[in-house]
């Protein structure tokens, strides 16, 4: 009995779940995974990876330094995945939590129409942060559930479900921080459409923001107690160790103009993603030009209160999805921008809402597109940059291995020194996103180095072991090694030295 009455409890929690779906949301979701399988095919099929991606893959577990990175849940969710890293599996369940964080969207903020949520769906499926990402395809599944978790916080925020919404607040945070920036801004956008309809709530918005501000208090809490638990402090990462609400406050004034810094360069300029080739910064002027008329021609329309709150609301923006850099001090990066999909998506909804002039409305649904085809473009460029590189270190080891087994006195006992790594430049480096793109196949430092022991056992079949770092500064002093070329390969002090080229790395 017992068991038959958990059945049917299931059964009518699903009938109730497919009752709700419509078929606009089907269409949807055909759409995203539609979309999603062409923009990431070529990763999929290809060798893709990061320069993370070559210590992280194809076995991984998240361990110490995820934890010391403030991300512990990454090790329970390693465990439940038993470590196997299959990237159609990995994109599988990434595109259906991109599929439902977009149907929570469209129920979040109220959008009817099918047309409008089709473009959300294009540019937010395309979007090329989370193609960055999807080069760490180790972990992206797990950066994608993040992002459900906190556009569910922002759902549960507007339904004054407020538990519900620190709880998942704090479980984002705990896969990845930079995600808390998707519920801020998404508080923000509830805000601005109270606004534009002449319904502004400032203690509305303030509690919904306290709400967000309380699952961060509460995700600090929590990992300091673990931190305390396990004698691990915060990695000296991108501002992770400075992490406290005094030195957040010391740098707030620096922090601020860096949101404003980084929201300016994220769309018209090259230093966070590639925009110049394709004329990216262009469409973007154009865009918000089309956006700041719709928002003046609401604007006039306003009383003095609400106009006071529009006006504030689109100043404090650029702070919303720059939160990251005020909470860790550090600028944003192509990884750690996750939320200005939502500025496009702000602009979508203000202008198909509130906005007559077909012929404006339809030059914005024009650039929407022309903008997802060159994010389409520019993603698939980073994929083959990064099959290049690792194409091309892959051919250079291969050929380095045959020198050192031809070395006179090798013996496979012997541990190697390669004074350099292999580095290459794509001719779709232009073409590319930036950022992952630039990076090489294994890091420039010593922690690199160590990388090439991993390539060869991977992909060679090949036990090496690398020297360490005081014995590398060592050999570079030699007589020896000053008197070697480049592409030569000798024996010094015991150890097979490469060197690769004139570089020496101290780091």
């Amino acid at each position: 009995m017992i068991m038959e009455s958990f059945i049917i409890d299931i059964e009518d929690i699903c009938s109730k779940f497919i009752k709700k779906i419509k078929k606009d949301d089907l269409i949807l979701v055909a759409f995203v995974f539609i979309f999603g399988i062409l923009n990431y095919f070529f990763l999929i099929t290809n060798n893709v990876l990061s320069g993370d991606g070559l210590f992280n893959g194809p076995i991984f577990f998240s361990g110490n330094w995820e934890f010391d990175l403030g991300r512990p849940l990454l090790i329970v969710l390693d465990k439940l995945r038993f470590g196997i890293v299959n990237p159609p599996i990995i994109m599988f369940f990434a595109l259906l939590y991109i599929s439902i964080s977009i149907l929570i969207i469209k129920r979040t903020f109220k959008i009817k129409k099918l047309f409008p949520m089709i473009l959300i769906s294009l540019s937010m499926i395309l979007f090329p942060v989370y193609s960055e990402i999807s080069t760490c395809i180790y972990c992206f599944d797990y950066y994608m559930l993040s992002m459900l978790l906190s556009v569910l916080a922002v759902y549960f925020i507007d339904k004054r479900k407020y538990i519900i919404s620190i709880i998942l607040v704090t479980i984002s945070l705990f896969i990845y921080q930079a995600f808390v920036s998707i519920t801020i801004v998404g508080v923000m956008i509830l805000f601005i459409i109270d606004v534009l309809n002449n319904k502004s709530d400032l203690k509305k918005l303030i509690f919904n923001m306290l709400t967000v501000f309380i699952g961060l208090i509460l995700y600090f809490v929590i990992l300091k107690g673990l931190f305390l638990v396990f004698h691990r402090t915060f990695a000296d990462y991108k501002g992770a160790s400075s992490f406290g609400f005094v030195s957040l406050i010391k740098s707030l004034p620096i922090s601020i103009l860096n949101c404003y810094k980084d929201f300016y360069q994220y769309f018209f300029t090259d230093m966070i993603i590639y925009n110049k080739h394709y004329f990216r910064n262009i469409i973007n002027i154009i865009m918000f030009v089309l956006f700041f008329i719709t928002f003046i021609k609401v604007l006039i329309k306003l009383d003095n209160k609400n106009k006071s709150f529009l006006l504030l609301s689109i100043i404090l923006l650029p702070i919303c999805v720059n939160v990251m850099d005020v909470i860790s001090g550090s600028n944003i990066t192509a990884m750690t921008c996750v939320s200005y999909i939502f500025i496009y998506i702000l602009m979508i909804i203000v202008i198909y809402n509130y906005l007559s002039i077909k012929t404006i409305k339809s030059i914005f649904y024009i650039l929407i597109v022309i903008l997802s085809y060159t994010y389409l473009l520019s993603n698939n460029s980073t994929f083959m940059v990064r099959n290049e590189i690792h194409n091309n270190f892959y051919y250079k080891c291969n050929e380095l291995l045959i020198k050192i087994k031809n070395t006179n006195g090798y013996n496979e006992d012997l541990p190697i020194m390669i004074n350099d790594i292999f580095k290459y430049e794509s001719d779709f480096l232009p073409k590319s996103n930036g950022f992952i793109a630039l990076q090489n196949e294994t890091f420039e430092n010593h922690v690199g180095l160590k990388g090439y022991s991993i390539f060869y056992k991977r992909y060679f079949g090949e036990d090496i072991t690398m020297v360490d770092k005081d014995t590398y500064l060592n050999i570079i002093e030699t007589d020896e090694y000053k008197n070697m070329k480049i592409g030569d390969v000798e024996i010094i002090n015991n150890v097979i030295v490469a060197k690769i080229s004139d570089n020496v790395i101290y780091d």
